[in-house]
C-alpha cells in the first residue's frame, strides 16, 4: 500500500479539523514565569518518587502554555539484549501524565517514536474515561530509544519479543508506586504492540496488565508463495477494502451509491480508454517516480512488464487508485466523503465534460490529508468540480532515461538511508515479523488486464524489500502464532476495537476465535476511522464507547 501514508499504521494521522476543531487546544510550550523558575523540580513529589526507582533518570516536567496539561518525561535503563544482559544497556524514553498514585494506569505502547513534547504526545480517551495516569513508552529503535549507536545502527536486537521485555521491565519498576489497576492500549502499530504484550505476558507468565484494548491493529501473516518463498506483503486488508469498506448502506443512499461507483471504477480503468487515460494522466502527475519505474520496466523488457505499455500503465493506474482509496477509507470517515465519489459510467459514456474528468482526476489522487483539507474548505460537489485542476502535459510516449546506478544497494547505503528516515525502522520490522498491507488486484480479473499481470507490474512497489539480504525473516510465524493463540489463551483479557470502513480491519483476528474464546472480545464500529478517539461522537458511536466501558468495568474494578 501507499508507503508514505498507509504504513503510518501505523500511527500518525492528520484528523479532520472540520470534525474536531472544537476540541483543539494549544499545547505549545512557553517560557516559565519568575515564580515558576524559582520552583525546584526536585521538591515535586512525583519527581521524588520516580527518582527513587532504580533505572529512571533525566526526569523533566513539561507543561502546555495554559498550565492545564503536563507530563514527566524520563529515561529508563534497559538491557540492549534481554537474553544477554552483559552486552550493556540503553536508555528507553517514556513519559508520565500523572493523576494520582492510587489511580488507574493507562499504558500507551508506542509502535514508533514517542513525541518529545507535551504539545503532541498522545493523550488518550482511555485516560479521560478512567481519570487515570498515562504512561507512554517509546518503541526500541525509534526516536531516541536506540539500543545501538546511530552511527552503527544495524537493528540487531529489534523484534517484538525484546520490546515486550522492555515494557515488562518498566511496568514492573513502576507498579509498586502506582497501585491502581493497569490497562494497556494503542492504535494501529501501537495497537499491535499492545496485543503482542498480552501474547508475551501469557507466554512468560507476566501479570503487569489487567486488561488490553488495542485499536485498529492488523495482524498480517504475509504471503507463502508457491515456490516456497515468503513475502511479508499481505493482501488481506486490500481484499477487505474491495469487499467491505463502504458496503452495507441502505439502497439509494449517498453511501450506497458511492460504494457502487467505487466498485465500478477499477473495471472502467481496465476496460474504458477515456477512464484509463484520465487515471494514468492523474497518477503520472502525482506519482512520477512510480510512472518512470513502469516505463523503465517496459523499455528494459523486464519480466515484470506485460510487454504492452498500455497494460503496464493500466496496472500502474489501478495500483494507485486502490492505494489512495486505502488511506481515504482509513483516516477520513466515509460518511463525510461518499458524496464525492465520481460516476465512472458517466466518464465512460462519452457525455462527460472536462469538469467531470477534472473532478475524477482530483478525487482519485487525493490522499487522506488532501481529502481532509478539501472537506474543510469546500462545502459541495459543485465547488469540487469548479476547482478541479489537471494538466494536459501527458503522453504515453514519455521517454525515461534509467539511472546508471547499480541495482543492488549496499548495506552501508541502506543503513544510511534508514538513519535519515525515522520511520524506516517500521519497514525493517514489517519485513522481519509484522507483515505489510498490499493491494488485492482481483478487481482486474475479467478485463484485458489480469490480477497476476497487475501484481507483476507493480511488484516492486510493495512486494520487494531492500532488507532481504541483511535481516532474517520469520516467514510470518509470529503473526501466525498470535492468531492461533487468540483461540485458546485464557489469562489476558483483550478487547479488540476496529472500524468497519477501515481496510486494516481485514487484519483482525479470526471471527471464529472470538466465538470460541470468551476472554477476548471484538467490537467493530460502523462510523469509526483508524483512530482511538472513542469518546468523540463524530468518530465513534455511543454503543462502542459503552462496550469499552463495560469491558473496563469488568476487569478494572
Amino acid at each position: 500500500m501507499k508507503q508514505n501514508k498507509t504504513h503510518y499504521l501505523l500511527g500518525t494521522v492528520v484528523l479532520l479539523s472540520v470534525l474536531l476543531s472544537s476540541c483543539a487546544k494549544d499545547y505549545s510550550l512557553t517560557e516559565l514565569t519568575a515564580q515558576e523558575q524559582s520552583y525546584n523540580i526536585q521538591d515535586d513529589p512525583v519527581v521524588k518518587a520516580l527518582s527513587a526507582i532504580p533505572g529512571i533518570s533525566n526526569i523533566e516536567l513539561k507543561y502546555n502554555d495554559t498550565r492545564t496539561d503536563s507530563a514527566y518525561f524520563f529515561s529508563f535503563t534497559q538491557p540492549i539484549d534481554h537474553y544477554n544482559p552483559s552486552l550493556g544497556t540503553y536508555q528507553q524514553q517514556a513519559a508520565l501524565r500523572f493523576k494520582g498514585f492510587d489511580n488507574h494506569m493507562v499504558v500507551y505502547t508506542h509502535g514508533y517514536e514517542m513525541e518529545s513534547d507535551i504539545s503532541s504526545i498522545h493523550n488518550t480517551d482511555m485516560r479521560e474515561q478512567l481519570n487515570g495516569n498515562q504512561l507512554n513508552i517509546e518503541h526500541r529503535y525509534f526516536g531516541n530509544s536506540l539500543p545501538e549507536n546511530q552511527e552503527s545502527l544495524r537493528f540487531t536486537y529489534f523484534n517484538a519479543d525484546q520490546q515486550a521485555h522492555d515494557i515488562h521491565a518498566l511496568c514492573s519498576a513502576l507498579k509498586p508506586l502506582f497501585t491502581g489497576k493497569w490497562v494497556s492500549t494503542g492504535t494501529s502499530k501501537d495497537g499491535i504492540t499492545t496485543a503482542l504484550q498480552a501474547y508475551y505476558s501469557d507466554l512468560y507468565g507476566w501479570n503487569d496488565i489487567n486488561a488490553y484494548v488495542p485499536f485498529c491493529a492488523p495482524f498480517l501473516t504475509g504471503t507463502d508463495n508457491q515456490d516456497g518463498t515468503h513475502s511479508p506483503a499481505d493482501i488481506t486488508p486490500g481484499t477487505y477494502q474491495n469487499n467491505v469498506c463502504g458496503a452495507g448502506y441502505p439502497a439509494g443512499s449517498t453511501e450506497a451509491i458511492g460504494f457502487e461507483r467505487l466498485q465500478k471504477i477499477p473495471y472502467y480503468i481496465c476496460t474504458n480508454k477515456a477512464v484509463r487515460d484520465a487515471s494514468i494522466k492523474a497518477f503520472y502527475a502525482s506519482e512520477p517516480k512510480h510512472y518512470m519505474q513502469i516505463i523503465q520496466q517496459y523499455e528494459s523488457k523486464s519480466s515484470h512488464s506485460t510487454g504492452n505499455l498500455e497494460k503496464d500503465l493500466t496496472a500502474f493506474a489501478l495500483y494507485n487508485f486502490l492505494d489512495f482509496l486505502f488511506v481515504k477509507f482509513s483516516y477520513v470517515p466515509y460518511l463525510q466523503w461518499s458524496y464525492l465519489v465520481p460516476d465512472p459510467e458517466l466518464l465512460a459514456s462519452g457525455q462527460a465534460t472536462s469538469a467531470d474528468f477534472a473532478a475524477y482526476e482530483q478525487f482519485i489522487t487525493m490522499d487522506n490529508e488532501a481529502l481532509s483539507d478539501y472537506l474543510e474548505s469546500r462545502e459541495n460537489i459543485n465547488n469540487y468540480q469548479q476547482n478541479g485542476e489537471h494538466s494536459d502535459d501527458y503522453s504515453y510516449n514519455y521517454v525515461y532515461n534509467p539511472s546508471q546506478s547499480t541495482k543492488e544497494e549496499s548495506l552501508w547505503d541502506l543503513l544510511k538511508n534508514i538513519r535519515k528516515n525515522f520511520s524506516m525502522p517500521y519497514y525493517v520490522q514489517a519485513y522481519k515479523e509484522l507483515g505489510i498491507a498490499a493491494c488485492d488486484f482481483s478487481v482486474a480479473d475479467g478485463s484485458y488486464l489480469t490480477s497476476k499481470q497487475a501484481f507483476d507490474v507493480t511488484y516492486d512497489f510493495t512486494f520487494t524489500f531492500p532488507y532481504q539480504d541483511f535481516y532474517p525473516q520469520d516467514g510470518g510465524q509470529l503473526m501466525k502464532d498470535f492468531r492461533k493463540w487468540c483461540y485458546t489463551e485464557n489469562t489476558q483479557p483483550i478487547l479488540f476495537v476496529y472500524a468497519k470502513n477501515d481496510p486494516w480491519t481485514g487484519g483482525a483476528p479470526d471471527e471464529a476465535a472470538f466465538q470460541q474464546n470468551k476472554i477476548i472480545q471484538m467490537v467493530v464500529d460502523p462510523i469509526a476511522i483508524h483512530r482511538d478517539m472513542f469518546k468523540h461522537r463524530q468518530l465513534y458511536e455511543l454503543s462502542t464507547e459503552q462496550t469499552i466501558i463495560a469491558f473496563l468495568d469488568k476487569y478494572l474494578k
